[in-house]
């Protein structure tokens, strides 16, 4: 509670109410193997760091930050992650939270596979399937204007699904094949409208709130092979043993059909009659799916190169050489969309 002197003989002094919470805290993780918690917690009023005496520094920081997070996996094979944080800017009165965010993540299952191995395994026992799921929530207002009415009005959530199915097939000759299908799901708290109106000439906007929900999916079929070279006719008084050449070339077949066309419209943004295409999830948490079909190959090349060298370090007879990495990772990428205009 502070209390300052005033100029107002009605009132000679200015009384304010102000608090601030701080908490740091780290779990041990050989408390619980498995399970994390940890929390840097700064957080109050926005007018308490002003009001803090002998003390400058505090007076003018204006940004305050916190975070909190729990971790669990069992198995390795689920994990659960729950969140909080916050920042607020005490200049402009703004606070910001964003919670609770869960994400929960489930690493490739092979529900195919045998638990005891009896010879070679199927190439259907090779099939994954695994999940990565995120849900966020996010809360805005200015201290001056709290109330959990308006928190509620304003509050926006989202969740993201993604599963992956991988397969890996049997290779043919020195090529490996691997097919995989990508599906992902969004969903949304509101859904986000813009209309052209003629009489003030300008775009008016509305905002409708529920459940909406959209979806994407895509398939590749991938081949990848490594040639290998290798050069040892150096002379007897080199310190050059070897020079290893690893060649890796790689070729993609892609397939993504417009599942999002329907999030998308065209609205005029002018008076010449301009159009623009904008979708109904734009400022959303995950944002919206992109529009538009792909149907092409990806291509690709990567280096290593190698060197084996005598070693200097240990001059025995039968030390064993030193390898040393010439080239790391030298190759490059492109692809091509044939169903693109």
């Amino acid at each position: 509670r502070t209390r300052l002197l005033t100029n107002d003989a009605k009132n000679e002094f200015q009384d304010s109410k102000t608090f601030n919470i701080t908490w740091a805290h780290t779990m041990d993780p050989r408390a619980r193997p498995g399970t994390t918690f940890s929390a840097s917690v700064n957080a109050g009023s926005t007018k308490f760091n002003q009001f803090v005496s002998n003390n400058p520094t505090r007076n003018f920081q204006n940004q305050l930050n916190s975070s909190i997070t729990y971790t669990k996996a069992w198995a390795n094979r689920y994990n659960l992650s729950l969140s909080a944080t916050h920042n607020q800017n005490n200049n402009t009165g703004l606070v910001n939270l964003s919670l609770p965010n869960l994400n929960f993540n489930v690493t490739t299952l092979y529900p195919f596979q045998k638990k005891d191995f009896v010879g070679q395994p199927k190439w259907y026992e090779k099939l994954g399937i695994g999940l990565n799921s995120n849900v966020a929530n996010q809360i805005s207002f200015y201290d001056s204007l709290f109330s959990f009415r308006r928190i509620i009005d304003t509050i926006q959530w989202g969740a993201q699904h993604s599963i992956p199915i991988q397969l890996s097939l049997p290779p043919i000759g020195p090529f490996q094949i691997a097919p995989g299908i990508s599906y992902q799901e969004k969903w949304y708290s509101r859904k986000f409208e813009r209309v052209w109106n003629d009489t003030k000439r300008k775009i008016d906007t509305s905002i409708e709130k529920g459940f909406f929900s959209s979806r994407d999916i895509s398939f590749s079929l991938g081949i990848n092979t490594a040639i290998f070279g290798k050069y040892e006719k150096f002379g007897k008084n080199s310190n050059i043993r070897a020079i290893r050449h690893v060649i890796r070339p790689n070729m993609s077949i892609n397939y993504k059909p417009d599942m999002a066309k329907k999030d998308y419209y065209a609205v005029k943004i002018d008076t010449t009659g301009r159009q623009y295409r904008f979708s109904y999830y734009d400022g959303t948490i995950f944002g919206p799916f992109s529009e538009g079909k792909y149907g092409g190959i990806g291509f690709g090349i990567d280096n290593n190169l190698e060197a084996k060298v005598k070693n200097k370090k240990d001059t025995a007879a039968d030390a064993p050489d030193e390898k040393i990495r010439l080239i790391d990772g030298f190759g490059f990428n492109g692809g091509y969309n044939f169903l693109a205009d």
